[in-house]
């Protein structure tokens, strides 16, 4: 009787042990189950969020290119009605000379009749001349292939030069000797100290060989870091200040002022708060940017999340070829260069409408020169450098602030 209690005991303590580990493998199980669920819902969680911020961004973005397009349409309205205006006018004129022939036809008519047709080609010859007038002042780079798409008197007279990379200065010693050695029309480059003598030593090397002065070829007007230089025009007082960017060869973005209007340039950079800050939401923002940003290049994602994370900052919506730029109270109005080629500029997948992309040989105007200047203003684009230009043939002389 004993030992079958004593079995019995066994069996069950056996029993139990069993139960206790199947116990427990469940409750391992079951705690494996709702860790992983957890970790799912956080995974789910954490995608859902940023697809509902890349929702904000896309949303914010398309809202503001609808204004300004908007913009562009209003700004389109007013131009037609501009020349509908002028059309009627020139019609009337046109018809009073006809009168005045059918009524006397002699030769004080006709020549009374010449008289009005050369005012009214007086006239175009002014329009064509305003319309291609800009700011007395330059902020360009000279890129292979910029002096091809140029001819002679045309290249602005005053220069800003952001580094020593030859997609942006490359032709600098063709531009000088092919215009800078025309005594009536004097040459200004522009550039931050240091890269003035770099460019001085080695970019203009084969000048230098010829035994020439520098000076011959140019007038070089260091612009240190931070500090104001006022270049006087007839324009009047253009006032410019470099800024350091992010590049692998040292190399300054520019700020130019010039009365209420301002132009800011970030030149070849990666992304940079700091730049940006320093420029100090101008007017005008024109940005280097590729399709993949990195240390030396924006990209095009980081330019749309900082418009739509600046409400003060907007993307370019009105038309600017060969019209006058319209300011916006309060507002930095920005736009996108040096891409690359064509192919490669940026579109709505990268939350940068199609108004905010300059293209080689678009004209910024930003305050009409008086008529008869023949000023010129080029945006223009060779391989993966651009000169970005505000330009004039009339400068007076240069002076430091």
């Amino acid at each position: 009787m004993k030992d079958e209690l004593k079995q019995l005991r066994s069996d069950l303590e056996r029993e139990q042990t069993v139960r206790k580990e199947e116990t427990e493998t469940v409750r391992r199980l079951l705690t494996r189950n709702i860790n992983e669920e957890s970790q799912m819902r956080a995974s789910l969680d954490s995608k859902l969020e940023a697809f509902q911020n890349l929702s904000k961004t896309w949303i914010s973005s398309l809202g503001k290119d609808v204004m300004a397009s908007k913009e562009r349409l209003n700004c389109l309205d007013s131009i037609a009605e501009q020349h509908s205006t002028s059309l009627l006018a020139h019609e009337e004129r046109l018809v009073i000379s006809d009168s005045a022939i059918a009524l006397r036809c002699t030769v004080t008519d006709y020549k009374s009749l010449a008289t009005s047709l050369a005012e009214l080609q007086a006239e175009v010859v002014r329009d064509r001349a305003t319309a291609q007038a800009s700011v007395d002042t330059a902020v360009a780079s000279k890129s292979h292939g910029v002096m091809g798409r140029c001819y002679p008197g045309e290249i602005p007279s005053t220069i800003f030069i952001s580094h020593n990379h030859s997609d942006h200065a490359g032709e600098l010693p063709i531009v000088l000797a092919v215009e800078g050695l025309q005594k009536q029309r004097p040459m200004c480059v522009i550039a931050e100290t240091e890269v003035l003598a770099r460019l001085q030593v080695y970019r203009m090397h084969e000048m230098r060989s010829m035994g020439r002065d520098m000076g011959d070829f140019a007038a070089w007007v260091p612009a240190p870091e931070g500090e104001l230089v006022t270049v006087q025009s007839e324009a009047g007082p253009l006032r410019l200040t470099s800024h350091r960017a992010q590049h692998s060869e040292l190399c300054f973005g520019a700020r130019l002022d010039i009365g209420n209007n301002s132009i800011g340039w970030t030149a070849d950079s990666g992304f940079s708060p700091t730049l940006l800050r320093a420029l100090r939401r101008p007017k005008l923002l024109l940005i280097d940017a590729r399709k993949v940003g990195g240390p030396e290049h924006a990209g095009f994602k980081e330019i749309a999340e900082y418009v739509a994370s600046n409400d003060d900052v907007e993307f370019l919506g009105a038309p600017v070829d060969g019209h006058l730029f319209t300011p916006r109270e309060g507002i930095c109005q920005l736009a996108v260069i040096g891409y690359g080629s064509w192919a490669e500029r940026p579109g709505w997948a990268d939350g940068i409408p199609s108004s905010a992309v300059l293209s080689p040989g678009q004209v910024i105007v930003l305050r009409q020169a008086p008529p008869q200047r023949n000023s010129i203003a080029f945006i223009a684009g060779y391989l993966c450098g651009y000169a970005c230009s505000v330009c004039s043939r009339h400068l007076i002389s240069t002076e430091r602030a």
